[in-house]
């Protein structure tokens, strides 16, 4: 077995309860940061704003999925 399939996954929570502090930017970057670094990432926008889910999409994703009227799991 390869050393790295032996690795347990890393969890990130960025919380803070004031609101306007960067959280959802921070988690954007860190995000986008570990798939530059060919990591396996999933990003858990519990915000009902889902501002973390447009800031990952493409602006042609994102006008893809408010035309379709998609699922909020994205």
């Amino acid at each position: 077995m390869a050393e790295e399939s032996k690795k347990n996954p890393v969890v990130v929570s960025v919380i803070n309860l004031k609101g306007g502090v960067g959280k959802t930017t921070v988690s954007a970057l860190l995000a986008r940061y570990a798939v530059k670094m060919n990591l396996s990432v999933l990003a858990v926008d519990v915000d009902p704003q889902a501002n973390l889910s447009q800031a990952l999409m493409t602006e042609n994703d994102y006008k893809q999925f408010m035309e379709n009227g998609e699922s909020s799991i994205v």
